[in-house]
């Protein structure tokens, strides 16, 4: 079977008839945790996160909606002053809709083979919301397998109807939305990202200093990394392993400009508990998403942001 929902663990299993590929997904938080081509991992999962709901997931793509980082980072945050670090997508229970994009055979219209996984949240599914965020929403993520990609979609609905103008939930809804990827890599002292040449950034370990990155590649070279680069959204960010061992090349939809750089290095892993040892090692964050002001939706309008992971 291309789709298979373990009950005991709540984790959707994709996998592709030919078995080169397959991703699972978390109903907490609809957070991807594993991606395999063949059978190299391409996301990283830290071994001293828990996976039972009690906290946010440290690893794979956590969802980041409706703000990003604390609401107090952001000047503007009129509406989302009282919303949790992150937001609420990330660590609410989603429903698997269902199975969509694959037949019988598990091959899409071009003859690829293809699995699609649909979760959904509703913001009437999130205990005492109203206490924090005031517009209705609906959200749908569709996580779509194929031999070499993973594609993720998250679509934003503000279900607020235009005639209850009286309400403020009818005001267009504001949010930020991102993909919080933790991509696996053999060491993120030497991983090189590239693609982001020439754009200005806010480095958040100087300040939020406003620079521009004059070179590519990036390498870490073990030194923290929390940037927040401004866009426009680039046709393709590259994360290469070095030593001709491939990669993982980052796309996104265009209506995504930012993207976030992030690594804590030695000294701010060693603080995290949910961060098992040595493992900022073990990958470099590329996130695509739009997080520096806020979208404002109107109501009955989707919002729609993708990202796609292609090995290479």
């Amino acid at each position: 079977m291309p789709l298979d929902l373990s009950s005991e663990d709540s984790i959707v299993h994709l996998s592709l008839p030919s078995g080169s590929a397959t991703a699972d997904v978390l109903l907490f938080g609809a957070t991807v945790i594993s991606f395999k081509t063949g059978q190299k991992e391409r996301l990283f999962l830290s071994s001293a996160c828990p996976l039972d709901g009690s906290s946010a997931v440290r690893g794979g793509i956590p969802l980041i909606f409706p703000v990003f980082g604390p609401a107090s980072d952001h000047k503007d945050n009129h509406g989302l002053e009282k919303v949790p670090r992150h937001g609420i997508a990330r660590t609410a229970m989603w429903k698997l809709r269902s199975e969509v994009g694959a037949k019988e055979d598990g091959k899409d219209d071009s003859g690829e083979e293809q699995v699609t996984a649909s979760f959904a949240l509703s913001s009437k599914d999130v205990k005492g919301i109203a206490g924090f965020y005031q517009w209705p929403f609906e959200l749908e993520y569709d996580v779509t397998l194929t031999s070499t990609t993973l594609t993720t979609s998250l679509h934003i609905t503000h279900v607020a109807s235009s005639s209850s103008s009286s309400s403020s939930s009818a005001e267009p809804m504001r949010f930020q939305t991102l993909q919080h990827t933790y991509l696996h890599v053999p060491s993120s002292l030497s991983a090189s990202i590239s693609g982001l040449q020439g754009q200005s950034y806010l480095d958040k370990t100087d300040s939020a200093a406003t620079k521009t990155l004059q070179s590519d590649p990036i390498v870490l070279n073990g030194k923290e990394s929390d940037a927040v680069f401004l866009g426009p959204a680039p046709p393709a960010v590259d994360v290469a392993y070095g030593g001709g061992e491939g990669g993982v090349r980052v796309k996104r939809s265009p209506n995504c400009p930012n993207t976030t750089v992030w690594n804590p290095a030695e000294e701010k892993a060693n603080g995290m508990k949910d961060l098992h040892e040595g493992g900022w090692k073990e990958f470099v964050c590329v996130e695509p998403g739009t997080v520096v002001g806020f979208e404002e939706l109107v109501a009955g309008k989707t919002f729609t942001a993708t990202q796609t992971l292609e090995a290479f």
